[in-house]
């Protein structure tokens, strides 16, 4: 009964409002896009994010590290989707509202001449709501602005990640130091002992002077077992980075003693700006004062406008109706949202001033730690390894001429293999130092040069 009625009145409002509708719908101006953060760096990661090649390679750089986390580390991938949705986001913002259609029926199913449908009135009617006071823009704008925090989010993700990597990394290049260092002293204590038998055979010196060296011998092989498990679990920890159960590199590569030349701590401070924790709050206060606008422009109320036809029974005659429909902001003015909104931006704006204050000491804290490891290593090259290096030589070899007591040389052992540690230790020291300063001013600080 009803659609014929339909079919029969194509010129009637209804038809006219639903094509303008459409047509308001379809000339939608598209959203302008801006070139996300991923597409600067190139594609996203393949779906597999532990694809990585079974080869085994015997060195791994650290360049070659990181370009590995940056192509297959989950949680770079899962920033770069955090993106994605930002932008969906801003399309769905910019989108009109959908029309609404509504079919009635009245005068039916009552008693006497509206019992059946004879008398009935039919009524169709389309509506479109009209947002007044810019909402629509400002609503887009608050979107693009969540966006854009969001690729700050990826670069902050980006950087920690990255850093992240360069201490295991540095880490493992320690390990491998240690190991080194283990094995050296090694096989100086085997030699120690063969010097202490020949003592011995002589009778120059009691066996009890051979079992001692050979205790200090088994304390080695000990220390260089513990050593070499270091080194293992390290390997496993830095391929952990980028997805991988099962390193298929041998060794870290890279010159430990290769030192950047980094900028006084004026020339660090300027560059801070250049990191993403510190410079998104500036886009933080403009998303913040962006939903202050929304909020400000919902007090504005929408129009609504509606048009279509009404079919009467009984008399097999039609008319048009039309309706507009405004709400009267007598008690909701939006006042509570629209305080809350100015709260948060005025709370943004406190929170950029602490980080500021936070990201400078940091920034003075790791220096000066920095600096001091670097004193630390100096010395410790320039100064006492020479030293120890002279003193352990000649005790070494004044010790099978008689020249020296065993105790003379154990003293000089120790100093000789204790200071390279400790040059070793002030070494990772300086390049985990140089990863978390690396890491506040958001970029690479300089060029390696030795120290």
């Amino acid at each position: 009964m009803f659609l014929p009625f339909f079919f029969r009145a194509p010129s009637c409002p209804l038809f006219v409002v639903l094509f303008l509708s459409i047509s308001l719908q379809a000339t939608e101006p598209v959203v302008s896009r801006t070139v996300t953060v991923e597409e600067r760096q190139g594609a996203l990661p393949p779906n597999s994010v532990f694809a990585l090649t079974n080869a085994p390679v015997e060195g791994l750089t650290l360049a070659e590290a990181l370009k590995l986390v940056e192509s297959q580390q989950p949680e770079i991938h899962a920033a770069r989707l955090d993106i994605r949705a930002a932008e969906s986001r801003v399309t769905q913002a910019g989108l009109r509202p959908n029309p609404e259609m509504s079919l009635t029926a009245e005068n039916f199913g009552g008693k006497g001449e509206v019992a059946r449908f004879d008398s009935a009135e039919y009524t169709a009617e389309l509506a479109q709501t009209l947002e007044l006071g810019g909402k629509r823009g400002k609503r887009l704008h608050t979107a693009e602005s969540e966006r854009r925090l969001a690729g700050f989010a990826f670069e902050a993700k980006r950087l920690d990640i990255r850093a992240e990597t360069t201490r295991r990394f540095v880490a493992l290049q320690g390990a491998q130091e240690r190991l080194a260092l283990a094995r050296q002293s090694l096989a100086l204590a085997g030699e120690f002992v063969t010097a202490v038998a020949a003592r011995v055979r002589a009778g120059r010196i009691s066996p009890t002077d051979e079992d001692k060296a050979r205790i200090l011998l088994g304390q080695q092989k000990a220390v260089m077992d513990s050593v070499e498990q270091d080194v293992k679990t390290a390997r496993v920890r830095l391929a952990a980075m980028w997805g991988s159960v099962d390193p298929h590199f041998q060794r870290a590569q890279g010159d430990t003693q290769a030192i950047p030349v980094v900028p006084e701590m004026a020339a660090l401070s300027a560059r801070l700006s250049a990191n993403p924790e510190l410079a998104r709050w500036t886009m933080e206060i403009e998303q913040r004062k962006a939903l202050l606008a929304q909020e400000i422009a919902a007090r504005a109320p929408d129009v609504t406008i509606a048009g279509g036809v009404r079919r009467f029974s009984n008399t097999d005659s039609q008319a048009f109706v039309a309706s507009l429909s405004v709400p009267l902001p007598v008690f909701n003015r939006n006042q509570g949202k629209i305080r809350e909104a100015a709260m948060l931006v005025e709370k943004a704006e406190q929170q950029r001033r602490a980080a500021q204050v936070e990201i400078a000491a940091s920034l003075a804290e790791r220096y000066g730690a920095f600096t001091a490891a670097l004193r630390r290593s100096t010395t410790l090259k320039n100064d006492i390894l020479p030293r120890s290096q002279t003193v352990f030589d000649a005790v070494q070899s004044g010790y099978a001429q008689g020249k020296f007591a065993y105790l003379d040389v154990l003293d000089a052992r120790r100093a000789f293999f204790d200071g390279h540690a400790d040059y070793l230790e002030a070494l990772v020291s300086v390049h985990q130092a140089l990863t978390e300063l690396d890491r506040l001013v958001g970029g690479t600080l300089s060029t390696p040069e030795k120290n």
